[in-house]
């Protein structure tokens, strides 16, 4: 029998074979016949071109110009789509000033310069979503603070795109210290890093097993999974799709969940082709090690 899996917890207090979402993707047994569940191939998507739909895009050149002298600002730059905003930012990121070593701003952090944005088409909403400070991209977490842009499904897709086709280095959430974004607890949307599909898979358990009692904090146990996944790589991220299923194939599991279990398990896809790629190759790891 081709063994299945489902995440149970080494030391929470759990009742026995109920996931637990802090402890190690090492504590995996095998399911018995009855809860097998079989595994599918999930194709990688693409995000879908230009799918913005009441959104429209800005660029500001450089924000430190707005800093600095109220009377000398470059402009702001608007886009009918992300495709062109994009073509123009990438068109400024390369130049120099993008990295250029200054005195850090009020906030004591490098000053942002390079701005990308989003605005509504009725102009009662705008949020920058991307800041170049010091030769890192900034993810911008203003947009976390209002619920029609943490809401609109359209928000999602931009900052899907945006980390996926001009990346983000950074991101500092409110009252805390820049992260790397490849880590930060990110239930927003989709980016296919450690962080998103680790914020994703806890939300997820806690929606199957609302009355789950464990003895991590939230942000402990996202972070032990972000740990997990980036240690054990692709073959970590199938563990954790056997669980998904293990969780979801319950029948009072709801329409709605089962979708957003879908969709992480598309995301893990895109992860575990990521993490593929970016392996040593098992022969340049032989080779350092008889250095």
């Amino acid at each position: 029998m081709a063994e299945n899996y489902i995440w149970v917890c080494q030391r929470g207090r759990v009742s026995a074979g109920m996931p637990c979402a802090a402890r190690h993707l090492d504590g995996l047994r095998p399911l018995s016949d009855e809860q097998s569940v079989p595994e599918q191939a999930e194709p990688v998507q693409e995000p879908e071109q230009d799918s913005a739909a009441g959104w429209g895009f800005y660029v500001i050149p450089d924000l430190k110009t707005w800093a600095d002298n109220a009377g000398n600002r470059l402009p702001i730059e608007r886009f009918a789509s992300f495709e062109e905003a994009k073509a123009r930012f990438l068109e400024l990121r390369s130049q120099e000033y993008n990295g250029e070593i200054t005195e850090p701003a009020p906030d004591g952090r490098p000053p942002a310069r390079l701005a990308l944005g989003i605005e509504s088409a009725d102009g009662l909403s705008s949020a920058d979503i991307l800041h170049v400070r010091q030769g890192k991209n900034h993810l911008v977490t203003d947009f976390t603070r209002s619920e029609r842009l943490r809401e609109d499904p359209a928000v999602s897709e931009i900052l899907c795109r945006a980390s996926q086709e001009i990346g983000f280095d950074l991101v500092q959430p409110p009252g805390c210290p820049p992260v790397p974004f490849e880590e930060w607890d990110n239930p927003y949307f989709p980016a296919a890093t450690a962080g998103s599909i680790a914020a994703g898979y806890y939300n997820l358990l806690h929606e199957c097993y609302p009355l789950l009692d464990e003895e991590l904090s939230r942000a402990e146990a996202v972070a032990e999974i972000v740990r997990s996944l980036q240690k054990g790589g692709p073959a970590k991220g199938s563990q954790m799709k056997l669980a998904i299923a293990a969780m979801t194939v319950k029948a009072d599991v709801s329409e709605a969940v089962r979708k957003r279990a879908e969709m992480l398990t598309k995301e893990l896809a895109q992860y575990q082709k990521h993490a593929g790629e970016t392996a040593p190759s098992r022969e340049h790891r032989k080779k350092s090690r008889e250095r």
